[in-house]
């Protein structure tokens, strides 16, 4: 009676199986074995097939960046299991956050605004591995290893020591799935949980701007045919006006801080906390513009909500600062550069063809959890 008792039990067992996998299809097609998919799909809206995350500049393993994209999402990898990385870093904001400072995992508030994953047009470009470029504002970390340690262990953020985050990864079922097909094992540690968010954060590209269509045919100095009268003016009072020498549209592994003179005296010193130069108290990172259109308010500190109130600064507003960059100085005084209403609806008109068509919506770089 027990023999016939566990055969019957063996072919329900049996049966199961099929049927959940007939779920699927008689033709499953996939990267995952599909008792993994099965296990995924609980919990993530994956596709069966990796998405292709080659471009001209990175060809990352699809199985380490598909783990990094899901760690970017998880809002249990922070102390109160809150907020995640893509909390203060929104893909619709081309990464950035619609605060002028981000609130973390206690309801705080960070102590600068949260930079902008999509404000050049390749993060792994930008930040060549072999020429690591100082991240933050103040410049104070070379690697996004570091970067992102800081950023998980800081009390206003996310808080969370890496000891306790590599247990909950390791605790989590479709974690042992991701981290197996990533890295050959279920094994988690601190290494391989950055190594995958680094190279997440490596396919972010821009590439399909208005900009960019253009600047394929023509020189960066000549008329786009594409743009209208205003965009192409615009394009000119930049290029013209200095802007460009420190946000540059086409450098890429450059990184340069400097002081704007957005205050005589400033209570965040910048760039001094990581140099103890004094030379660079008030300076801060000069970001790339690509997206700027989406990724108000702007400063380091968020001071400013909208474009036209930093034109207006840069029209009127700079402040004689002891480190004032010299870009910005006229015959030892601050420079102001005196736009006319025309001029600024000008530089706006071309601030927004730098705006990306497909990273800020793409699905591949979106939120992967069922809600």
């Amino acid at each position: 009676m027990k023999k016939s008792l566990s055969i019957l039990a063996l072919l329900a067992l049996v049966i199961g199986i099929q049927s959940c996998s007939k779920d699927y299809g008689d033709n499953f097609e996939g990267d995952y074995k599909i008792q993994d998919w099965e296990v995924l799909s609980q919990s993530l809206d994956l596709p069966s097939k990796y998405y292709d995350y080659s471009n001209p500049v990175f060809f990352g393993d699809p199985a380490e960046v598909t783990l990094g994209r899901v760690l970017f999402y998880d809002e249990n990898l922070s102390d109160a299991g809150l907020i995640s990385c893509a909390s203060c870093h929104k893909q619709e904001l081309a990464f950035a956050d619609d605060k002028a400072l981000s609130v973390g995992v206690r309801g705080e508030e960070t102590a600068r605004n949260s930079m902008a994953l999509g404000q050049f047009r390749s993060f792994r470009e930008y930040y060549a591995s072999s020429n690591p470029l100082p991240i933050f504002w103040d410049g104070r970390a070379t690697t996004f290893h570091d970067q992102m340690i800081e950023t998980m262990s800081n009390p206003v953020e996310m808080d969370i020591d890496i000891n306790t985050l590599v247990e909950k990864v390791g605790n989590t079922d479709y974690y042992k799935i991701l981290v197996k097909d990533a890295f050959g094992t279920e094994t988690v540690s601190a290494e391989r949980i950055t190594t995958a968010l680094d190279q997440f954060m490596k396919t972010l590209q821009n590439a399909d701007s208005k900009f960019d269509n253009q600047r394929e045919n023509h020189s960066l100095t000549s008329s786009f045919s594409g743009y209208s009268p205003s965009e192409n003016r615009g394009k000119a009072l930049f290029i013209n006006n200095n802007c460009n020498s420190c946000h540059s549209l086409e450098g890429t592994n450059t990184v340069t801080f400097a002081s704007n003179g957005l205050e005589t005296s400033y209570s965040d010193l910048g760039y001094f906390n990581a140099t103890g130069e004094s030379a660079d108290k008030g300076k801060f990172k000069v970001p790339k513009l690509r997206n700027i259109e989406l990724t108000a308010p702007y400063m380091h500190d968020g001071r400013f909500a909208t474009l036209d109130d930093v034109l207006d600064f840069y029209s009127s507003g700079i402040q004689s600062h002891v480190n004032l960059d010299s870009r910005l100085k006229q015959s030892g005084s601050p420079q102001q550069f005196n736009f006319s209403s025309s001029e600024k609806d000008d530089l706006k008109a071309f601030l927004m063809t730098l705006t990306d068509q497909t990273m800020p919506f793409d699905k591949k770089w979106s939120d992967p959890f069922k809600s």
